[in-house]
Order: structure tokens, then sequence, then C-alpha cells
């Protein structure tokens, strides 16, 4: 865990080069670190064959969606996440898509906290994040706050947690 030390894109891309050499990396949390694009870029490309990682953090990054478009191979791999951490990266309701399609594809669904507050998600977002929770029925925790979705996506919500 090397969150809140400002480690920079440059940083980022030296731990990616460290984990290219480790088969299995069960937690990775790198959260408020100013990765931003380029450093998530790095770590996507580390992490594509980590098919272990059950707890990842990079929370308050500004990957933005070119971040996690190069995580997104990372996220269909693993087998089992957790928890996942995304806040404030400024994904995007395309990102949230990268995101739920690569989760809703697990064999076996053991995510019980998805962060994805602070993102520009819309209701658009919103809808397929209800997709997801209708098939994960393990998730404990899901975080949206200080996003853009209205009443039409807060009524998916609302009907997609009282079925």
């Amino acid at each position: 865990m090397l969150s809140q030390n400002f480690i920079g894109p440059g940083g980022a891309q030296s731990i990616a080069k460290v984990l290219q050499n480790k088969k299995y990396i069960t937690e990775l949390s790198l959260a408020m670190n100013g990765i931003f694009s380029e450093g998530a870029v790095s770590l996507g490309s580390a992490l594509k064959d980590k098919k272990y990682l059950e707890v990842f953090n990079v929370k308050k990054n500004e990957i933005g969606l070119q971040g996690i478009k190069s995580m997104e191979e990372c996220l269909n791999l693993s087998r089992a996440f957790k928890e996942l951490n995304l806040s404030g990266n400024n994904i995007g309701d395309e990102g949230v898509g990268i995101v739920i399609n690569a989760l809703k594809n697990k064999k076996r669904q053991s995510l019980h906290t998805l962060s994805l507050s602070n993102n520009h998600i819309t209701s658009k977002g919103c809808e397929m994040i209800c997709e997801f929770i209708k098939k994960c029925k393990v998730l404990e925790e899901l975080q949206l706050s200080n996003n853009e979705i209205d009443n039409v996506g807060a009524d998916a919500l609302i009907k997609v947690l009282t079925n």
C-alpha cells in the first residue's frame, strides 16, 4: 500500500516494472497518488495477466477514460475482485461501461465493495450499474456519491435495491 504519497506517473511506472515480474498480486492500493492516465497505462500493462487481484484501489488519481481503458484487460482477467475503488477518476459513463462489462462476466461473483464516487456518472452509467447489481448478489457496499445521477438513475437504483 502506497496511498497518499503523490508518486505521480513516474512512480506508477516504476511500480509497474516491479509488478510485471510478480505472478501473484492480490492487493494493490495506490489511492491519491496523482498517477493520472500516464501512470494508469503503465499499471494496466503490468497488471494485465494478474488473475488473482482481489483488492484494487486507485481512487483519486484522475486516471480518466484513457486510464480505465488501459486497465480493461486486468479488470477482465482478474478472477475474483472483492473490493474495487475507482472513485475520483473521472471515468464517466463510458468508463463505467468498461468496468461493469468486466465485472458482470465473472463466473464467480465475490465483489462486496464497489466505489465509483466522483466520476461524472450520469443515469446512463447508473443503469449499467443496476444491471450488474441484479447479477451480483454479494455486493454489500456501493458508493456513487458526487456524480451526475438524476431522478431516473435514482429510481433505477431504488427499484433494483428493493427487489
